[in-house]
């Protein structure tokens, strides 16, 4: 039988939960009979007692709000990682490469789980990984990057090495090194259709050591640890109708909008909620309220429950309507992605579209003002530099939200 690793990579700055993507193919393998041992090193080898009870007094003297991760430094765990890796002989370790700031530390993983386990199939993903698929699988000692979405890929993949004769040509969505050393790339993604056919992450919650990220960010903030409680963490769609050039989602969406069924999103907030008792929400959509039904379900759910909530969408999909919907929600903020009030720009990037650019500001106007009135904060992600911009646009991007707000 072949031993296998789920292995969350340890970053030099500690993230502040888990990652949702390789729990769900944590939970996909799981749930399809693959025996998996999981590894989260990201969190495994913190002791919040050791961090500084000072860390929050740093946050309070900051003149802006910063959520004080970044001072949270990690060393890479080289001798625990290597007497976690003898004692356990892997076969195939599938590890994470997803954000470009942390990727120095996967390749570090790579290279010891080489020098270690020299036979042990290594597979990774995540967006670097899809971005860079060929230069990361000719210079780390990687044997299959998973492009896009890894559920349904990985699950195939991890097939064809159990049968022992693997026939990887014949898998979408993948590149892998053949038996010349050469790179192969098979064509499609592993883009999923049906997010229900998909387990839900808390079933990995546990082997993904909660608990102890939840005793972490009480270390960092201190009092202020509610804000961004990870046991609140929720993903209830995938994709995004967007293709702004600055995004990476639509390197791994392609475009495609796709929703957990309505009955589906309350199952998984009702389990959070009686659980672990979250003290703050957060839905991570790259664009709630995508699908007005289940939006109006998520409504219903927090408007029953004494819990703050709250989310990031796209100005284009709201609407007064929607808003209207949050009243007694118990919703504490509003994340929209205006990036830039120079139309020009925005149509550049393919934020907006010719046809929406007419009234894209006034609608984002009237947007933060209403979000306001309900006493909902109002967060407006920017963005510096972007092709189309000049030295004068990011003033004046920051004089239209400041003036918003002073109305």
């Amino acid at each position: 039988m072949k031993k296998i690793c789920i292995l969350h990579t340890p970053k030099p700055y500690v993230l502040k939960c888990p990652p949702q993507g390789l729990m769900s193919i944590a939970a996909h393998l799981k749930g399809n009979n693959i025996k998996i041992n999981i590894l989260d090193a990201n969190i495994h080898y913190i002791n919040p007692e050791n961090i500084k009870r000072n860390s929050y007094d740093k946050l309070l003297k900051r003149k802006a709000y910063s959520n004080n991760f970044d001072t949270v430094k990690q060393s890479f765990p080289e001798k625990a990682l290597t007497e976690y890796l003898l004692s356990n002989n892997f076969d195939i370790i599938l590890a994470d490469c997803n954000f470009t700031g942390t990727a120095s530390y996967s390749f570090k993983t790579f290279e010891l789980i080489k020098r270690i386990l020299p036979n042990a199939i290594i597979i990774t993903g995540g967006i670097h990984a899809t971005i860079f698929h060929k230069e990361i699988l000719k210079q780390y000692p990687i044997d299959i990057v998973i492009r896009g979405e890894g559920e349904e890929v990985a699950l195939n993949v991890i097939n064809n090495l159990i049968s022992g004769s693997p026939q990887f040509n014949s898998i979408e969505g993948i590149s892998f090194k053949d038996k010349n050393n050469e790179i192969v790339i098979t064509n499609g993604s592993g883009l999923v259709s049906d997010l229900n056919n998909l387990r839900p992450v808390y079933e990995v919650y546990d082997e993904f050591e909660m608990d102890l990220y939840r005793e972490y960010v009480k270390a960092v903030l201190g009092p202020f640890w509610g804000d961004q409680d990870p046991t609140g963490v929720v993903l209830t769609s995938r994709g995004c109708i967007g293709r702004c050039t600055f995004c990476n989602g639509r390197v791994i969406d392609q475009g495609k909008y796709r929703s957990l069924s309505k009955e589906n999103i309350i199952k998984q907030l009702t389990y959070l909620y009686k659980k672990y008792k979250p003290k703050k929400f957060g839905i991570y959509d790259a664009m709630f309220g995508g699908d007005i039904d289940t939006y109006e379900a998520v409504c219903n759910f927090f408007r029953e429950h004494n819990v703050q909530w709250g989310f990031e969408t796209r100005i284009d999909i709201m609407t007064s309507e929607r808003l209207e919907l949050l009243k007694g929600t118990h919703c504490k903020y509003i994340l929209y992605g205006l990036e830039s009030v120079n139309l020009n720009t925005l149509k550049l990037n393919r934020k907006i579209s010719k046809s929406t650019a007419d009234n894209y500001m006034d609608k984002a106007t009237e947007l933060f003002r209403k979000t306001s009135q309900l006493k909902i904060l109002c967060v407006v992600s920017i963005l510096y530099g972007l092709p189309g911009d000049d030295n004068t646009v990011f003033q004046k991007t920051m004089d239209f939200i400041l003036k918003k707000q002073a109305k």
